[in-house]
């Protein structure tokens, strides 16, 4: 299993364009998981947009996605996981914000990476906790 991280959740919806190759390349080969933090922002995004019209066809569009995708769930023991993830960034002055909580969900659900174009918190992350960064 992999998880897809907002950044292609985003795409995905706003510009398919740019993960093309990368969905070639997953498809048949891997279960597609992303995380409940990641919908959200997903969705936060799509009824952000000004335009009603295409904020809606967004929406739409994000839902019909989701419909095969994993949605893996945040829980304590998750949170627990990106709090040490992020402590241990901290001590080597790095900071990722709450993608740690995306790598922890990942973590803790078995998942071999991430799908992401955010590479520098991901690499980092990948760094203290072993979690791949399948970039595009």
């Amino acid at each position: 299993m992999i998880c897809l991280d907002t950044t292609y959740l985003w795409d995905w919806i706003a510009d398919p364009s740019r993960i093309v190759t990368i969905t070639k390349e997953l498809e048949g080969k891997e279960v597609l998981a992303t995380t409940s933090h990641n919908v959200f922002e997903a969705f936060l995004g799509a009824f952000a947009v000004e335009n009603k019209t295409l904020s809606a066809r967004m929406i739409d569009k994000l839902e019909r996605f989701l419909v095969p995708v994993h949605v893996l769930p945040f829980d304590s023991e998750d949170a627990a996981k990106a709090g040490e993830i992020l402590a241990k960034l901290k001590k080597k002055g790095k900071a990722v914000g709450i993608d740690a909580i995306t790598a922890a969900i990942a973590l803790n659900s078995g998942c071999s990476g991430i799908v992401s174009r955010n590479r520098a918190h991901f690499k980092d992350i990948e760094k203290v906790t072993g979690l791949k960064l399948v970039e595009y």
